[in-house]
């Protein structure tokens, strides 16, 4: 009965099997007093081994408690730098889409510099023309005054040939003279 007390006593802890306390030495007096004592002495040491697991157990959810909390704080502070993060980004994405805007828009006016430039070198060289003309009709016709005489001349322009007008320029249709 003693044997199953303590075997009772070892499963109440809820670990393993119980051990085996029985004594096998000759019935006397002696032993039968002994008999108890290693019992009772077994059952402490079962005792504080469940004790000692017990603690052990408990230490542990504490700290992996703490490991928990520090993972949930951590978790929280990495959840703000993200929404940080997600603002800086949307906020660069419009300022990108800005600057393409302004980027096409410079793309443009740079495109519309080079045709008025094309367009100013062209009209410079057509009053150049227009000058070289006029400069050498007037001393065509100051020749033509100061000889008295019918005939129309008009001087070379560097290839044997007389200036050429355009008669109808308001209209874009020039025709050589």
């Amino acid at each position: 009965a003693a044997t199953a007390s303590a075997a009772a006593a070892a499963t109440a802890g809820g670990e393993g099997a119980p051990e085996d306390t029985s004594v096998t030495t000759p019935t006397t007096t002696t032993t039968a007093a002994a008999r108890p004592s290693a019992l009772e002495g077994a059952a402490r040491a079962r005792w504080r081994e469940v004790v000692t697991a017990r603690r052990r157990n408990e230490n542990e959810v504490a700290s992996l408690k703490d490991e928990y909390l520090g993972d949930t704080r951590l978790t929280e502070v990495r959840q703000s730098e993200n929404e940080a993060l997600e603002e800086a980004l949307q906020r660069l994405e419009q300022a990108l889409q800005g600057e393409t805007e302004v980027m096409w828009q410079r793309d443009q006016l740079r495109r519309k510099v080079e045709t008025l430039k094309q367009e100013l070198t062209g009209l410079q060289r057509r009053g150049q023309t227009l000058q070289d003309q006029e400069a050498a009709e007037s001393r065509s016709f100051g020749s033509f005054v100061s000889l008295g005489t019918p005939r129309i001349s008009r001087p070379a322009n560097g290839n044997g040939l007389p200036p050429q007008t355009c008669v109808d320029r308001a209209r874009g249709n020039c025709s050589v003279m």
